[in-house]
């Protein structure tokens, strides 16, 4: 293996038959390619050829199969990419948990880089434990909607809209600290940060999230906010070190902002975690 100053490289056979992964470079081609086909079917000039068409007799299927396959290629550039976040494996499972348990006994957070013909990508989540990767958070995210729904049903507060809104406050909460970060970036003129990745790691806060409010449904408050200050510190850990690994290294007063910049995203973490799990203590069975 050999480490640069920015990513760990991995020397792989050219027979290696590994997992499907997503370069960027051939993402952000397929990306654009998706744009094209879309304004090709929807685009203003298309539309007035296919009613030309209609017209004078060519027809409208012929204009509705092209406009089909263009979906369908942005739908397949769509699955492409997810499946890159959705390739893992019950060893990269454990292993991604353990490190969000104990992000301080973590030494190398770049992440792992396969040199090809096309040229550089990374390593998908089954072979890299500092890949994002969309499972976990899914997964706690659901389960962190249905451990709430159960914990307002066993205090008679549950009606068919309270899971929806449930995930409603959640989902607001990721989309305002996403916009958070991005905008931090913007500022600080730092390179973007794939919106998909960026919904992993800030996603990954659920986990502490679900065991904290476990602990508090079952124990009270005694338990409760112990839990939700330590797993925000150890989910503020992780933030601060992902991200630190992808943010350039900057000159003087800059490279002060974007310290402090980092350090905040690491107290988002905890008001957003007591955020969407205050209420559990006066909820809670004890």
């Amino acid at each position: 293996a050999k480490m640069t100053s920015e990513h760990q490289f991995v020397s792989i056979p050219t027979n290696y038959n590994g997992p499907t992964f997503v370069p960027r470079n051939q993402a952000q081609s397929n990306s654009n390619n998706g744009d094209q086909s879309y304004d090709q079917f929807f685009g203003a000039s298309n539309m007035t050829n296919l009613a030309t068409n209609v017209v004078l007799g060519g027809g409208p299927q012929q204009a509705l199969n092209r406009g089909l396959s263009g979906v369908s290629s942005i739908f397949h550039i769509y699955i492409i990419v997810l499946r890159y976040y959705f390739n893992v494996n019950n060893s990269y499972v454990f292993n991604k948990l353990k490190l969000l348990a104990f992000p301080f006994r973590h030494k190398v957070w770049r992440r792992r880089i396969h040199r090809q013909a096309e040229g550089e990508v990374y390593l998908p989540p089954r072979d890299d434990i500092n890949a994002p990767d969309l499972y976990i958070p899914l997964m706690a995210f659901v389960t962190y909607v249905l451990m709430m729904g159960f914990a307002m049903g066993t205090a008679s507060q549950f009606t068919p809209e309270v899971l929806g809104m449930i995930a409603t406050s959640a989902s607001i909460g990721l989309v305002l600290e996403l916009a958070y970060i991005k905008g931090g970036l913007y500022l600080l003129n730092s390179p973007s940060i794939p919106v998909l990745d960026l919904v992993a790691y800030c996603g990954y806060k659920y986990v502490g999230i679900v065991i904290a409010s476990f602990g508090g449904f079952l124990l009270g408050s005694t338990v409760y906010y112990p839990l939700i200050i330590i797993s925000s510190i150890l989910t503020g850990a992780f933030m601060v070190n992902t991200l630190k690994s992808v943010f350039p290294e900057m000159d003087g007063a800059h490279n002060m902002k974007r310290n402090y910049f980092l350090l905040s995203i690491g107290a988002v973490q905890f008001l957003i975690s007591w955020w969407l799990s205050h209420n559990i203590p006066s909820i809670s069975v004890m």
